[in-house]
């Protein structure tokens, strides 16, 4: 009798650490997906500011030049 509730006690155990581990990688796998957005909107990011870099047209900074850009220079 003893043997058998022991048995009985290790299978719910069993099932149970099943479960959560299946509920554990699910989190995981999630959690995996909104790094890989968030990696790949941070990359995406990185292309635009490269490519705006690579514009001769554009001020170091980013800002085209015009009659908004101040010249401090003879200050």
């Amino acid at each position: 009798m003893r043997a058998a509730a022991e048995d009985k006690v290790a299978t719910s155990v069993l099932d149970v650490e099943a479960v959560l581990a299946s509920e554990c990688a699910a989190a995981a796998a999630a959690e995996d997906a909104g790094f890989g957005r968030r990696i790949a909107s941070i990359d995406d990011e990185l292309r635009k500011l490269s490519r705006l870099r690579e514009d001769p047209r554009l001020l170091p900074i980013g800002r085209p030049p015009g009659e908004d850009h101040l010249n401090r220079s003879c200050e």
